[in-house]
């Protein structure tokens, strides 16, 4: 599961601000929006958003994956994770070759 270039949408109370989570998705690829449509990826269900709240019926009704809060942020984890590796395994020496300095070390 990715948030790449998906919509996002969130309802009920989150645990964290949702200025914090909003940011947390933008910077796993993620957009955040108002509203449920067509083009919406995942509903995040936060605490207490009540089944029969409009966006959750909206999202039933177009087939929108419906996600728990604590499964978006193993989302948000696991794209941390891959960001990391890749970063470990692009690191360059000046003159270009790869640094392997990290393999030698004892």
């Amino acid at each position: 599961m990715s948030l790449e270039n998906k919509r996002v949408v969130l309802t009920g109370k989150m645990s964290r601000q949702r200025n914090i989570i909003v940011r947390d998705i933008g910077r796993a690829g993620g957009i955040v929006e108002d509203t449920v449509d067509y083009n919406v990826s995942y509903l995040v269900l936060g605490q207490m958003p009540g089944r029969q709240t409009v966006k959750y019926r909206r999202a039933q009704q177009l087939g929108t994956e419906i996600i728990s809060e604590s499964q978006l942020y193993d989302i948000i984890r696991d794209f941390r994770r891959q960001e990391v590796d890749v970063q470990e395994q692009a690191k360059i020496t000046q003159d270009g070759g790869l640094d392997l300095t990290s393999f030698f070390e004892e």
